[in-house]
């Protein structure tokens, strides 16, 4: 269990600065704030209101019933989430363009998308790492 806590928390913590610059680049300017400010809303009610509605489950129908009803929302949401963010399929005018014409998709590698969140992983840690260190010696 700890473990699995231990990668949950990774990827809860390098998921947070990723989504607010993913959202930065996919809406315009004039939407930006607003949805930015409803992520971190949505998150912040999300982290108030999940253990409520989970230990209020838990205590009426029991602690497996709290993780199957609260996995729902999240289980359903990845379909619509996949649909909205797939990359369009290029469309062509006709059947006899030449391969020079059509777009060309490059692959991205897993080091490539994990090197930024590494970088402020690490740079989280270890800012933790000195400031819990540092608050041991001040006097409260």
């Amino acid at each position: 269990m700890l473990f699995i806590f231990v990668i949950m928390g990774i990827f809860a913590g390098a998921y947070h600065p990723s989504a607010v610059s993913m959202l930065s680049g996919y809406f315009e300017a004039a939407r930006r704030g607003k949805v930015i400010a409803l992520h971190m809303v949505g998150g912040s009610i999300g982290f108030t209101i999940g253990p409520v509605l989970g230990g209020l489950i838990a205590e009426f129908l029991g602690w497996r019933f709290a993780f199957i009803i609260l996995s729902i929302p999240a289980l359903s949401a990845v379909p619509l989430i996949l649909k909205r963010f797939r990359q369009p399929e290029p469309v062509h005018s006709s059947k006899s363009a030449s391969p020079a014409s059509q777009p060309r998709y490059h692959s991205i590698s897993i080091f490539q998308v994990l090197r930024p969140i590494a970088i402020i992983f690490t740079l989280a840690v270890l800012m933790q790492l000195i400031a819990g260190s540092a608050m041991a010696f001040i006097p409260s």
